[in-house]
């Protein structure tokens, strides 16, 4: 469901609006207006990218893309799943490594808020693959 980015934004909501979106391969490219820790950001593109196993990396594209993007915050996500005991475990993480001038600002918010957001991001997405919805890859 996390590679198929139009149907991932609908339980996603720090990655809408979806403004576009195409493949290369298997390597799906997007761009979006997050909205991160209730701020709106400027225009992103990202790749999300499946690696061996039950792992799927996200990112930031390089220079010249996201060049607002690139001088706040280096960032990086992805989401690892494991067998659990009734179910499946999944790991999200949500990387932000920001630029020392803004990191005083930044750090705090992203601390107190981005845990909640990343919750509810989980909670839509289960509900979703639960209710036979989100069932494809």
């Amino acid at each position: 469901m996390v590679m198929d980015i139009d149907r991932y934004a609908k339980v996603d909501k720090k990655i809408h609006p979806v403004l576009w979106a195409r493949r290369d391969g298997e390597v799906p490219t997007f761009a979006c207006r997050p909205k991160l820790v209730g701020l709106r950001q400027p225009k992103v593109v990202q790749y999300v990218r499946r690696t061996p196993g039950r792992r799927i990396d996200i990112g930031l594209t390089p220079l010249p893309a996201n060049r607002i993007a690139h001088a706040v915050a280096d960032f990086r996500a992805s989401f690892e799943t494991s067998e659990a005991a009734g179910g499946t475990r999944v790991v999200r993480t949500l990387t932000f490594r920001f630029t020392p001038v803004l990191r005083w600002l930044l750090e705090p918010l992203f601390a107190r808020r981005l845990e909640a957001e990343v919750r509810e991001e989980l909670r839509l997405a289960k509900e979703h693959l639960e209710s036979g919805r989100g069932a494809r890859a």
